[in-house]
């Protein structure tokens, strides 16, 4: 079986895949209070017995990629691959070594899955889009704050407005209000999902047509159908970044 892992700002993003299928997902916290025999145990804890041959990590955090690699070497005594930008060379005519492998990864998956053009909106701690042409070459995108990132910004550089999570939704009218909480919620959450769907059109008109969109991240299904009606995604793929790794790492080793 094969370890897929994904180091995230906010997440830690681990699919077990066997014979390129993915069989189960599960989240660890990004908590770099944590050392590598600590991250050990957990991982362990969550693949309990199945048979780990090989492993793939991608990483935009560096302070926990070592760590990570560590406990993975310690308990499956292999030794993973690194998915860099080194290695993907073939889906940019661009220069991409400054671009997060997360986006790279996104990239390439779509490609592949999708018929293109095609633009993957990536909802998580940032927001970012890749947009791959007709010929299937990731030509850049966009990053933005996220949902959550905003809220949080709110909080710590005002005087008086309240800390609040994205995940308080459930019961928030999104629509002109007094309340401040359904006021800040409405303002971030649907103003984001007004920010995507502008950059969309905007990506589009660059690339001359319309492409497919898919949507993938913690944030993707919440904030897909806000705008009265109108789904932002054509797709929501919420593994998107773990097959595209998986593939990086089957095409390297082909």
């Amino acid at each position: 079986m094969l370890l897929v892992i994904d180091i995230g700002n906010s997440n830690i993003t681990c699919g077990i895949f066997q014979d390129g299928i993915l069989q189960t997902r599960f989240c660890l916290e990004s908590d770099k209070k944590l050392d590598k025999l600590s991250y050990e145990k957990l991982i362990k804890k969550y693949i309990g017995t199945c048979d780990i041959k090989d492993c793939a990590i991608a990483s935009v955090v560096d302070e926990l990629t070592e760590r990570i690699y560590c406990a993975i070497q310690n308990a499956y005594k292999i030794k993973p691959t690194m998915i860099t930008s080194d290695l993907c060379k073939d889906i940019s005519s661009k220069n991409i070594e400054h671009v997060g492998i997360d986006r790279i990864a996104n990239a390439y998956a779509a490609a592949r899955i999708y018929s293109s053009p095609v633009i993957v909106v990536d909802i998580g701690t940032a927001t970012t889009f890749e947009v791959v042409n007709e010929n299937s070459k990731f030509i850049g995108g966009f990053i933005l704050p996220g949902p959550k990132m905003q809220l949080k910004s709110l909080y710590i550089n005002t005087s008086k407005l309240p800390d609040i999570s994205v995940n308080d939704t459930t019961d928030t009218k999104f629509d002109v209000n007094i309340d401040t909480k359904n006021a800040i919620l409405t303002g971030v959450v649907l103003g984001h999902a007004y920010a995507i769907d502008g950059l969309i059109k905007d990506c589009e008109n660059k690339l001359g047509e319309k492409a497919i969109v898919v949507g993938t991240g913690g944030g993707a299904a919440s904030i897909a159908k806000l705008l009265n009606g109108h789904t932002l995604f054509d797709a929501i793929n919420e593994n998107l970044t773990l097959e595209g790794i998986r593939m990086l790492f089957e095409a390297r080793n082909h």
